[in-house]
């Protein structure tokens, strides 16, 4: 139904959210801020409006008056920053004479996303505090003045309000927000590891190193994001259809998350201790993942949840009313024919299904959080670019593996000859070969070889050594798995004299680059009662 006339829209987004989650190095505090911000979207639900969603940070009230839609705003702003301590919060109103003049939802949202964005944009930011000769920063996140020191913390930091609150919030033994969330999902879960989850103490790592302890000192981020979504929302006619969509987009991308993990490890860890949860969930908002996971996992759970977004996704398309056969004319006629937002040859509509994007960090459990996170929003954007070359018809993902201490993406890969990023069905054919290489034991300095002559920056050095390990390798299955790698990775008619590059260009790409890079992490997974922590990954 259109919005009555004396209703006001308010639409709220809270700032910067990742640089409140990960202000720190510290799994505690990005626990906490996790949890308040959990906490924080399960009490606008309770606040006296109309709720349209609220998810993620984010959200969109109803209310009948100026002056309820003015007290809105300030409750919500006002309780956010005392519950955060220091994140903030944006809240905005649009009036009805403020509104296009169209009964159609998706505009409205349009303009107050705009609105917001204004409003965001002109709010000042204190780039450096200043501080006193006598006043002390907080040991950990070093922005805030310093307050006080927790109880029984072990590192005797002297902390600042907020980080103070989020480490007492994020502590081991405090099981709120995710995974809380992720124990009552077990009993209801269809997968058939269900019953090695239920009724167990699940134990969250104390830090980063304790969940790399369970694979070899290293660990995996992961950091997922929906495609055209902003667009979508803007198509949607009226509010049912925006609000039965938000609600169900959040508990569908909520649930894929959850039976992936359940599926993907099958059990917890029972080893260094009984229980241990081999995954961390920072923020599950909308279409926005991020989360840690042990590295021998990281790939197949990213590749295994966009799989199953897609799978899931027309569903989604039918509530929101984009997959109705008279869309097209009420579009025309809603914007016009010259203005139309979509043709016949949209991706979800043609393809009758969503997208998403993935960036994969694969790096020591000691490595800087900010950074580790600061890299994987590179990944995702080029997967995202990936998705939009590909005219979204799958989803895409970009991964890196850190073993040095470089956090420049560029410098990274600055001589690296990869094929990233990947579509997610390439992706999965990818992980697959590297599973049948460990299963065939084909010879490691073999694959070095041909892996140290990608990097020379020469095609005739690749291609002359692949074809000598060709000549070298005694066992035929391994030949032959060699030759099925490069071609399937090949797309042209004669890929012999091109092997191992993946074009005849002048630029040097091979995916067998990759596939080594990917090796330690991929068909030799931890096994979870005997934890090998002298892994060949160090």
């Amino acid at each position: 139904m259109p919005l009555k006339s004396n209703e006001w829209l308010v639409s709220f987004d809270t700032d910067k959210i990742k640089n409140y989650i990960f202000a720190t190095n510290n799994l505690k505090e990005v626990r906490g801020a996790s949890a308040l911000l959990v906490q924080e979207d399960e009490k606008r639900e309770k606040l006296s409006a109309e709720l349209v969603y609220a998810a993620g940070g984010g959200g969109t009230l109803l209310t009948d008056s100026p002056e309820k839609a003015d007290d809105l705003i300030k409750t919500i702003e006002r309780e956010f920053r005392m519950a955060t301590k220091a994140a903030t919060i944006t809240a905005v109103d649009l009036s009805p004479s403020a509104r296009p003049s169209s009964n159609w939802f998706g505009r409205h949202m349009a303009e107050a996303g705009k609105k917001l964005q204004r409003k965001k944009s002109q709010k000042g930011e204190l780039s450096l505090l200043p501080v006193e000769p006598y006043m002390r920063l907080c040991d950990s996140c070093g922005h805030q003045p310093a307050e006080k020191r927790l109880e029984k913390d072990p590192t005797n930091d002297l902390l600042c309000e907020s980080c103070a609150q989020k480490r007492e919030r994020g502590k081991e033994e405090r099981k709120e927000g995710f995974v809380t969330r992720f124990s009552n999902h077990v009993e209801s879960s269809k997968s058939k590891f269900k019953e090695n989850w239920r009724n167990q103490e699940l134990k969250l790592p104390k830090d980063l190193n304790a969940l790399g302890e369970l694979d070899g000192g290293y660990v995996g981020f992961l950091y997922f994001d929906g495609n055209q979504m902003g667009k979508l929302l803007e198509l949607m006619e009226k509010e049912e259809n925006y609000r039965d969509f938000s609600k169900e987009l959040a508990s569908t991308v909520q649930k894929l998350v959850f039976e992936t993990l359940i599926d993907t490890y099958q059990k917890p860890y029972q080893k260094p201790s009984k229980g241990k949860l081999p995954f961390e969930i920072v923020l599950i908002g909308g279409d926005d993942v991020m989360l840690f996971t042990t590295a021998t996992s990281a790939m197949q759970v990213a590749v295994t949840f966009m799989q199953r977004f897609e799978e899931k996704s027309e569903s989604l398309l039918n509530i929101a009313g984009l997959q109705q056969s008279n869309l097209l004319d009420r579009l025309r006629e809603e914007f016009g024919k010259d203005n139309m937002p979509i043709d016949e040859n949209e991706p979800f509509w043609k393809n009758r299904k969503l997208t998403m994007a993935a960036g994969v960090v694969l790096c020591h459990a000691n490595f800087p959080i900010p950074a580790l996170v600061e890299i994987a929003e590179r990944l995702l954007k080029n997967a995202k670019k990936k998705c939009a070359e590909n005219k979204y018809e799958q989803s895409a993902i970009d991964f890196q593996v850190v073993t040095g201490s470089a956090i420049d993406l560029d410098m990274i890969r600055a001589t690296v000859p990869h094929c990233r990023p990947y579509t997610c069905s390439d992706m999965d054919q990818l992980l697959k070969f590297v599973k049948k290489f460990h299963q065939e034991k084909f010879p490691r300095t073999q694959l070095q070889m041909i892996y140290d002559a990608c990097h020379q920056e020469s095609r005739a050095h690749g291609t002359m050594a692949t074809l000598h390990t060709l000549a070298r390798l005694r066992e035929r299955r391994q030949r032959q798995l060699l030759k099925d790698f490069f071609i399937n990775f090949y797309p042209g008619s004669k890929p012999l004299i091109h092997w191992p590059w993946t074009s005849d260009d002048r630029e040097l790409k091979t995916a067998f680059v990759d596939l080594v890079d990917l090796y330690d992490f991929i068909g030799k997974e931890a096994n979870h009662d005997d934890i090998n922590a002298s892994s060949n990954k160090n």
